[in-house]
């Protein structure tokens, strides 16, 4: 139901037509009462009073307001979809510049969800986002379902794809959920959407070679003798980074994945000779493990264990030099961090999967930041992506572990979304 005029929760009814009677032909008194049928649901009598209200007043946007209200009670009617579009396009008509009216006829046409409907869909959101007045509008009486400029741009990305245009829906939906403060059931829709188009999960490796030593931020001693790395986001090079270029280091890989692609420790392993241990679900990575890796990959359940047990029974120090956290969804993550021992064990260096793009409750970035920052914790590095809009990663340190001048050098909590080549190029800090 639409929110409406607040006079009609203290107004009733009696009053409000002992007032309509004393002067029928008063707009406001029609609008009033048109509130009142609409709130409660009469969708007749208040399309009535608001047709009586459009043709009583001289201001446009006053009349420009009913007619939308109107065709939002045929909507609601469910069998009157000519004069839905009726009162919608006579609202265009009379305010072109307003972007309410072709948001809610686009609207229209994706609840149609017919062959020929996608392309009117498409069309009047289009055309309403490119002429829409983007500032100063005055202020409606009422709100309605219209959520804001990106209305039209989420319909256009919806109608887009099955008006044969993939990759400019593609494209919006990713504008969509990077650049704007989307309401939730549009953010849960976009999501939907990506994850429908397999948009979601399919990051590219971005790896690092030999040819872009010059470029790293800290040249750290062994780092000129590194062909490739392995991991999906460079956070093998941010580990060995922050440690600089440690030899005979100790790791915890939840989430272990494959053996080598997109690897977080493969590189740590078999360049600077790491020593550690990953978990995981799938018996075909462990297998990959097993064929190609020195370090054991554990076929476990990473939200069963105790975990003070497991590091005990694996002879781990009390200091261990990186933990992966990278599990799906985010709420798994966040119960396995949940589980870790941290007041009997340290990490020096931790990267943490929030899945912040993906996840649909926008929570469990801030609760695991609230949580690790409560165990003395610092946040190096928030938000690393892939690309420019799947912020999905922070990188942790513990300062009593990691130099102090290299955390200083890597400090970068203020740019909202940082890809990993460029944050670990320094590009961020120019």
């Amino acid at each position: 139901m639409n929110q409406l005029s607040t006079i009609n929760t203290v107004v009733d009814l009696q009053t409000l037509l002992d007032d309509y009677i004393f002067d029928t032909e008063n707009p406001e008194r029609n609008f009033d009462l048109a509130l009142y049928y609409d709130n409660t649901g009469h969708c007749a009598s208040a399309i009535s009073y608001y047709i009586r209200t459009a043709e009583r007043t001289d201001d446009k946007l006053f009349q420009y307001e009913c007619l939308l209200r109107a065709g939002l009670c045929f909507e609601r009617q469910g069998t009157r979809g000519l004069s839905v579009r009726a009162m919608l396009q006579h609202a265009i008509a009379m305010m072109p510049r307003r972007p309410e009216a072709y948001f809610l006829l686009s609207r229209y046409y994706e609840k149609a969800n017919e062959p020929e409907s996608w392309f009117y869909c498409y069309t009047f959101a289009s055309v309403g986002y490119e002429v829409a007045d983007r500032e100063n509008l005055p202020s409606l009486r009422t709100k309605l379902d219209y959520p804001g400029l990106y209305g039209l741009l989420f319909e256009k990305a919806i109608s887009s794809w099955w008006c044969g245009l993939c990759a400019e829906s593609k494209d919006l939906l990713k504008d969509l959920i990077q650049n704007y403060d989307l309401d939730e059931s549009h953010r849960k829709a976009v999501l939907w959407n990506l994850k429908r188009l397999n948009e979601l999960n399919s990051k590219s490796l971005t790896l690092y070679d030999k040819s872009k030593y010059s470029q790293l931020l800290h040249k750290f001693p062994g780092a000129e003798k590194i062909e490739k790395n392995y991991s999906e986001s460079y956070q093998d090079m941010f580990v060995l980074s922050m440690l600089n270029g440690k030899h005979n280091g100790t790791y915890l890989e939840i989430g272990a994945g494959s053996a080598t692609y997109g690897s977080n420790t493969a590189l740590l392993e078999k360049t600077f000779n790491w020593q550690g241990v990953g978990l995981d679900l799938s018996a075909e990575f462990v297998a990959e493990h097993q064929k190609n890796r020195t370090n054991s990959c554990l076929l476990k359940d990473a939200t069963l264990i105790d975990y003070e047990k497991f590091l005990q029974g694996q002879s781990f120090p009390r200091d261990i030099d990186y933990l992966q956290l990278d599990c799906d969804p985010p709420d798994v993550t966040h119960k396995i961090l949940l589980s870790m021992p941290f007041e009997s064990r340290r990490f020096a260096v931790i990267s943490y999967e929030h899945d912040y793009y993906a996840d649909e409750t926008q929570s469990y970035r801030e609760k695991s930041r609230n949580y690790l920052r409560s165990f003395g914790y610092v946040l190096v590095a928030s938000d690393i992506a892939p690309d420019e809009w799947r912020n999905y990663e922070d990188w942790w340190v513990h300062p009593e572990l990691v130099d102090p001048v290299i955390i200083e050098k890597f400090l970068n909590t203020k740019d909202p979304i940082k890809t990993a080549e460029k944050y670990m190029f320094g590009e961020y800090n120019k």
